[in-house]
């Protein structure tokens, strides 16, 4: 395990500790470290020179005497329901930046599959499986989430927590009667088929003399 797989895997744990309907009285405090509403980062630092953890470093490297864990938290791309999408504010002639291209396309392929699609789990989860270069950083994956939202490409809305039904879960959607996604799966002129005439006989004729 890496310092960043650690990071991760401490996010991940504070998220779950959230999520639970029920906990012993002695770790209710442990829901302060993730308010609602936000999302939590882990940042391993030595104490002594205040500098990060390499990320690819092993994670023997974390001792507790030596390091702090920092949290920083940031917030949900803003909840914009069906109803207010409209008032598109970005220009159709200018065009949209290739991640956000490559967000749309793979939130696309899952929609389908999936009653919902969750926010977070689309972020850290699915988009880094799908390999693309920049869905590691979770931060960067935020701000084309937040950006797509605010130009009403991207919907949210509260659905149902399964684990937790007092705490609704953020599910994220295309909004496809936007004109810019019309745009980008407008589908191209459907190209005049010109029949190429080859000499000899016609094909038909020589599959009949073929069965006598």
């Amino acid at each position: 395990m890496t310092i960043k797989e650690l990071q991760r895997e401490i996010e991940d744990s504070l998220e779950a500790v959230q999520a639970m309907p029920h906990l012993p009285a002695e770790l209710q405090g442990l829901r302060l470290l993730v308010p609602h509403k936000v999302d939590c980062r882990v940042t391993i630092r030595n104490v002594q020179n205040g500098g990060r953890l390499r990320s690819d470093a092993s994670a023997q490297d974390f001792r507790p005497q030596d390091c702090e864990v920092i949290l920083r938290f940031e917030s949900y791309a803003d909840d914009a329901e069906e109803e207010s999408a409209h008032g598109f504010s970005a220009p159709e002639d200018i065009p949209l930046r290739p991640e956000i291209e490559e967000l749309i396309d793979a939130l696309e392929r899952i929609e389908g599959s999936r009653n919902f699609v969750g926010l977070k789990w689309f972020r850290d989860r699915f988009l880094p499986e799908e390999g693309y270069s920049w869905a590691d950083d979770r931060g960067f994956c935020g701000h084309l989430i937040r950006e797509a939202t605010e130009e009403k490409l991207l919907l949210t809305s509260q659905v149902p927590n399964p684990r937790d039904p007092m705490q609704p879960t953020t599910a994220i959607r295309i909004n496809r009667s936007h004109p810019r996604f019309r745009q980008l799966r407008a589908e191209p002129r459907p190209r005049a088929f010109n029949p190429i005439r080859a000499r000899g006989k016609p094909l038909s004729a020589t599959v009949r003399e073929d069965r006598r």
